[in-house]
């Protein structure tokens, strides 16, 4: 069928829909990291999961008004005609029949994501805390976290469906209020949980720098340290405070995302309320191509996640190189294995189940044992401070690279990465 577009809006249709496509590739490629990771039920897989499912939905939309852009727009003209005072009508621009059922799926994926990052923050909150080591919550806090997933899932799809009450429909207060129920709730707890973690970091960081400038004693700056490392990782210190620092990062990010979600969500309900006003005084619809540029214009927040989930937690270093063996030719890549690899340098792709097993050293006779000295530098620790050792004998080295500690579990075995 033939695109009924008006003319002069064909540019930014293109674009955003060449937007989407892209949102699309960034998020398909984080549900495909996230599986080949084993990670398919994690907080970034289901963000990755829905974000698509949003994008698809979109994508969607925007082929069906394309091809019948004159007929919707005439729909949703006489329906807000026929129900000026409908709260359903105004949100959903008027959406009737198909455009209804995807907006709804749109609306219905934003809120889970929203849900999804509220109970993440609070994960690592409790990883940040110290919490999920403590035995008295070493069983509780999984099951919370567990079905915290699901109750992600469940609760805006109970707040959707009340809003298809005549009854609830009929008060245009409790209609708004419901349907932003869940982006409310994600973002006032997430806002409290963000201080937390927030307070946390720098509370640990001021401990961790105290400890590198040689001040106070073994036993306190030991446990500052400890406290700074999450529950299930190996306490390294150059690894510690760089995960501390993309632990902010993340959820920062994510926060923020939501927050200007919300803000673009409360945009969108007050621009469909104007044209619903705008069309009530209208004898016409407005099939001008300002009024379809402004419409295509409100499709790019929404997919707007499948970027961000893939720069924030697509790129570092162990999924970075793990796509550069998969996507690059074979004789395109370099020939790494041919030079030796300083090992201050090498990434570490075992934070998460613990630091690699040493080689073996090699067989000697008794005689040459005896005149070999193998010598390395000594890294003194926490305790050497308060032994009176100097200053200098603790040094605190910090890699250049931020994403040190990878975020999905990976490891190398046999020259390729395995779970």
């Amino acid at each position: 069928m033939a695109s009924q577009i008006p003319a002069g809006a064909e540019g930014t249709v293109v674009g955003v829909m060449f937007y989407c496509v892209v949102c699309l590739i960034c998020s398909c490629l984080m549900v495909w990291l996230t599986w080949t990771h084993e990670e398919r039920t994690s907080h970034v897989a289901m963000l990755a999961y829905f974000v698509t499912i949003s994008i698809v939905a979109s994508l969607t939309q925007q082929t069906y008004d394309i091809v019948r852009y004159n007929h919707i727009v005439s729909e949703q003209f006489w329906n807000r005609k026929q129900h000026p005072d409908n709260p359903e009508v105004a949100i959903s621009n008027g959406s009737v029949g198909l455009s209804l059922v995807l907006y709804y799926i749109q609306y219905y994926c934003y809120s889970v994501e929203s849900m999804i990052i509220m109970f993440w923050a609070a994960a690592l909150a409790q990883s940040v805390y110290g919490l999920s080591s403590l035995p008295k919550f070493k069983v509780i806090l999984p099951r919370i976290n567990r079905g915290g997933k699901i109750f992600a899932m469940l609760f805006p799809l109970t707040t959707i469906l009340l809003l298809r009450i005549p009854a609830v429909q009929d008060n245009f207060i409790i209609f708004i209020l419901l349907a932003d129920l869940p982006l409310m709730l994600s973002l006032f707890f997430g806002l409290i949980l963000m201080l937390l973690i927030l307070a946390r970091y720098v509370h640990s960081k001021r401990k961790f720098l105290n400890w590198t400038n040689g001040v106070g004693g073994s036993g306190s700056n030991g446990s500052a340290l400890n406290s700074n490392t999450p529950q299930g990782f190996p306490q390294k210190k150059k690894s510690r405070s760089i995960y501390d620092r993309w632990l902010l990062v993340r959820f920062t990010i994510g926060f923020v995302a939501l927050s200007i979600f919300e803000v673009t969500n409360t945009l969108f309900q007050i621009t469909a309320i104007t044209n619903k006003d705008n069309d009530v005084e209208a004898t016409e619809p407005d099939l001008s191509a300002e009024r379809a540029k402004s419409s295509w214009i409100f499709f790019m927040p929404g997919v707007t996640p499948g970027l961000f989930i893939f720069i924030v937690f697509g790129t570092t270093t162990p999924l970075r190189r793990y796509m550069y063996e998969k996507f690059v030719p074979k004789r395109w890549q370099r020939r790494s294995d041919d030079r030796p690899r300083r090992m201050d340098s090498s990434p570490d792709y075992t934070d998460d189940v613990g630091p690699p097993v040493p080689p073996k050293p090699p067989q000697l006779s008794p005689g040459l044992e005896r005149k070999i000295i193998i010598s390395r530098p000594q890294q003194a620790l926490p305790a050497d401070i308060g032994r009176g050792r100097s200053k200098q004998a603790v040094v605190v080295r910090e890699r250049e690279s931020s994403d040190e500690f990878p975020m999905l579990p990976i490891r190398k075995t046999h020259g390729r990465y395995d779970v």
